[in-house]
């Protein structure tokens, strides 16, 4: 889940997939003509929470901070493949690239990988992402 806010303040939620790892220190996603769109681009900052599948509270929370946006481009090419790999709905409707830099990561954190094929390999790269963290952020609990 992202959760961003627009210049009035107006906060807004939504459910995303897990990132794009781009480097040690950015992630991106796709992003649709919404309201995440409009607000990234009005207020840089966000944050975004994941939810490990299984019993338990598992998953991570990063603060993130507006890199640069893209409309064309490989990584748009990359998640709209894998958007149409995991969702019913039309890959051509993510229109953008939002990268962002984390920071401030939550507690380090165990998954529990479940699910098909795609889910386990989603679940992988999220799982090396996690390492990122806990390595840039010199394991800090």
């Amino acid at each position: 889940m992202i959760a961003t806010a627009a210049k009035s303040g107006a906060v807004n939620t939504a459910v995303y997939a897990v990132p794009h790892i781009v480097d040690g220190e950015t992630v991106a996603w796709g992003m649709t003509d919404g309201r995440t769109w409009d607000n990234v681009r009005q207020n840089p900052n966000a944050a975004y929470i994941y939810f490990a599948p299984g019993e338990g509270f598992r998953g991570a929370r990063l603060t993130l901070s507006l890199v640069k946006t893209e409309d064309s481009g490989e990584m748009l090419a990359k998640i709209r493949e894998r958007t149409g790999m995991v969702s019913p709905g039309n890959p051509e409707a993510v229109k953008h690239v939002a990268y962002f830099r984390w920071s401030r990561p939550g507690p380090r954190i165990t998954l529990r990988i479940g699910g098909g094929p795609v889910m386990k390999k989603l679940a992988t790269i999220f799982a090396m992402f996690l390492v990122l963290v806990t390595v840039r952020e010199g394991g800090r609990k």
